[in-house]
């Protein structure tokens, strides 16, 4: 993770004094999750808007279908390439860029006449979101005062959360009533105030020395990091298997009317909400409890649900569940995949960044199959299966997390100490 020093040098990058007050830090925090928010809400807005920019761009449902697609294919592909690209570049120019690039690339899109010009715009604002995962989330862990780190990244992770309560929701409701331009119009007009706030608040945070090849391999050669990136990427892959086909799962297995599919939402995004601070309160104490219960806890809910889900009350407490499991996830691997390797930790975050999108292509592909060609019930086993895979991948990855002496050392230049994973 970098670091500075009050006098902006180069310092400690975990377990070390935050290099601003916190005030100015959780000010950097909260502009950070707004931007986690942004993203989120840009990345799946057309998935609410897909008849309407079906209709307005003249293609079909599926054309639409593949804006998202495309997307998260892209935030894959480009995230360790622009991490390594950019790992020299001062922090602060490189998010003010970074939201620069999103402001204008969504104003684009909102102005976009042609479907190929809007897929190619968010590529654009896919590969901007890919290099912001890869850093801002170990920034986030820098700036937080000392043994804070949890819920510093569990408040960037918290934009997502509320995008998928809010964030989706309101741009749809707001693209059904001006339309789909508006809705990115205001995406794009909200992403001016953290390009400001980022570029008043942020402290002098350099970069570091440029990352390798040989040494991407090197991290990898690592067991306890191969293990850990196997274990996140199938988890998410069976999260998603289910995730993505949440819907017609609660039409068909748990007997949900297609009316109340938004009360069942909106109690999964509340829930989701909940879930995240509550993994951001105990990250920093219970790591490895912290892995376990959220692995564990959607695999028991998809088995719950698959066996019983017919019944309304088991359906809503597997909702609950699911939306307090699910919205954890993302800040207990963030705080797992820093803490296995303390000494090069945007290479890490840049390898957490393509679990996750492979996750979730994948398992949106591998639910889409079982769905159309065994049935509903076929998706949430199969979703169990992976998660059930999952677990004791995690449980063998936390048992080799220890990290080296010397590892230690590269992290801590300046003697303080670290975190153990």
């Amino acid at each position: 993770m970098t670091d500075v020093r009050s006098d902006g040098s180069p310092g400690t990058a975990t377990g070390g004094a935050s290099p601003v007050g916190p005030l100015r830090a959780w000010t950097i925090i909260i502009a950070l999750s707004v931007g986690s928010f942004l993203f989120v809400t840009i990345e799946t807005l057309p998935i609410g808007l897909l008849s309407d920019l079906a209709s307005d761009l003249s293609v079909s449902d599926s054309a639409v279908g593949q804006l998202v697609t495309v997307y998260a294919l892209c935030v894959m592909l480009a995230a360790l390439p622009l991490t390594v690209a950019f790992s020299r570049f001062p922090r602060r120019a490189l998010l003010v860029g970074v939201f620069g690039v999103f402001v204008a690339a969504t104003a684009t899109s909102a102005l976009a006449r042609d479907y190929a010009v809007l897929l190619a715009v968010r590529a654009v604002i896919a590969m901007a979101q890919a290099l912001f995962w890869s850093v801002a989330v170990s920034l986030a862990g820098t700036l937080a005062p000392r043994g804070r780190t949890g819920r510093a990244i569990a408040l960037v992770y918290a934009g997502i959360s509320f995008a998928q309560l809010l964030g989706v929701p309101g741009g749809v409701a707001l693209g059904h009533w001006l339309g789909w331009r508006w809705a990115m119009g205001t995406l794009a007009l909200a992403g001016l105030p953290v390009l400001l706030v980022l570029a008043a608040a942020m402290p002098s945070v350099h970069g570091h020395a440029p990352i390798r090849a040989r040494e991407v391999a090197a991290l990898l050669g690592r067991r306890r990091v191969r293990v850990t990136m196997a274990a996140i990427t199938v988890a998410f892959t069976g999260t998603y298997v289910a995730f993505t086909y949440i819907s017609p799962l609660l039409q068909r297995v748990g007997h949900v009317s297609a009316g109340m599919i938004s009360v069942y939402m909106l109690l999964f995004g509340a829930a989701g909400v909940a879930g995240n601070a509550l993994a951001g309160g105990l990250v920093d104490s219970r790591p490895r409890t912290t892995v376990v219960a959220a692995i564990g806890g959607i695999f028991a809910v998809v088995v719950t649900f698959a066996s019983l889900g017919g019944w309304t009350p088991v359906t809503v407490l597997a909702v609950v569940a699911w939306g307090l499991c699910g919205s954890a996830l993302p800040t207990v691997f963030t705080a797992w995949a820093l803490r296995v390797a303390p000494d090069d930790q945007e290479t890490a975050m840049s390898l957490l960044v393509i679990a996750v999108n492979f996750g979730l292509g994948a398992g949106a592909l591998l639910g889409g199959r079982l769905l159309d060609g065994v049935g509903p019930h076929a998706v949430a086993w199969g979703a169990a299966v992976l998660l059930g895979m999952a677990l004791p991948t995690a449980v063998s990855a936390l048992r080799t997390t220890t990290v080296t002496a010397k590892e230690v050392a590269r992290a801590n230049p300046s003697g303080h100490d670290s975190h153990r994973a």
